[in-house]
């Protein structure tokens, strides 16, 4: 009884204890599954897509759960499609495609098989493409300058120190701004690269 009165509490269901399950709303059903795997303190907790199918608000609240149970010791084995819970929540990460582990290792060091280069993407007029890709690529820690789909896209060493450049060029040439991104590598890469792009049923 006592370990249950504090893992609800951990959960804020202490004011739910009473009320059929079948009342709670999909993040109280959510943070109840954790307690009740909590309950006979593991040493080891597997939770398989915790945060599929509720509210921002009880996603948060729940990783946020998962975050303490961490810090206090716990090992937790997390699967997860989303791969931003990944590289918030875990210290050591593996990709699965199709059944098989195709790589393993910390967010930093699977971030480096793609590189850790920035792609710098933005519309340019034809016109102007040209004279830009000239330039453009003589600037320090700019690597490639390319055109794809329309867009020139930058490969830079640091995405963040070529914008003044761009943006001065820009003016320079009056040509205006339009849709600049800057990417920077992150699991989300790497997954696509090793799975593939493709739609998969």
């Amino acid at each position: 009884k006592t370990r249950v009165g504090e893992l609800l509490e951990m959960a804020d269901l202490v004011e739910q204890s009473n009320q059929k399950v079948a009342d709670f709303s999909g993040g109280m059903k959510r943070r109840l599954n954790l307690v009740v795997g909590l309950v006979h303190a593991p040493e080891v907790l597997f939770l398989d897509e915790p945060t599929v199918g509720i509210d921002a608000q009880a996603r948060s609240r729940i990783l946020e759960l998962i975050r303490n149970l961490s810090e206090r010791g716990l090992t937790v084995i997390y699967t997860t499609h989303y791969l931003e819970e990944a590289e918030q929540l875990c210290d050591r990460i593996g990709i699965i495609d199709q059944g098989r582990v195709v790589a393993v290792g910390d967010k930093e060091q699977l971030i480096r098989q793609i590189g850790d280069e920035d792609l710098v993407r933005f519309h340019l007029p034809s016109e102007f493409v040209d004279k830009f890709a000239e330039e453009g690529s003589q600037w320090p820690g700019c690597l490639t300058v390319e055109q794809k789909r329309g867009k020139i896209e930058i490969r830079a060493e640091d995405g963040s120190i070529l914008l003044p450049r761009i943006l001065a060029w820009l003016q320079e040439h009056d040509v205006p701004l339009a849709q600049l991104e800057v990417d920077r590598p992150n699991l989300e890469t790497l997954y696509l690269n090793l799975t593939g792009r493709g739609l998969r049923e």
